[in-house]
């Protein structure tokens, strides 16, 4: 029986912890949206690229990945390169475009005529 108590005890300590944390959360977000909100329009704009902020062989996979015809197979072999030079390219591209997928990769290089 006190065993139970104890346990019990224990889950309200940490249900009031975690409302508290979710509070203090919340609080965060809000300032973080008032801040975002007094940026100047130009501050929000997303960063612009142009050709010459990659490399040629960058391009080239850029340009394959943007091409693709619903297949994946072995675009490294069509570019003439090892598959795991093609994926350093492609990690690269994606770190330098802020994207993690292969179609908000190509999504932005349509959209800055980057091919």
């Amino acid at each position: 029986m006190a065993r139970s108590r104890k346990n019990a005890a224990d889950r309200r300590a940490l249900a009031h912890e975690l409302r508290q944390n979710l509070a203090r959360m919340r609080r965060m977000m809000d300032e973080l949206t008032e801040a975002l909100n007094e940026l100047e329009p130009a501050d929000r704009e997303p960063p612009r690229f142009v050709r010459a902020d990659f490399t040629a062989a960058q391009l080239r996979v850029m340009d394959a990945v943007v091409n693709l015809d619903d297949k994946y197979t072995a675009l490294w072999d069509q570019l003439h390169m090892s598959k795991r030079t093609f994926d350093d390219h492609l990690a690269r591209l994606y770190r330098k475009l802020g994207t993690r997928k292969r179609h908000g990769l190509a999504r932005i290089a349509v959209r800055y005529r980057l091919v």
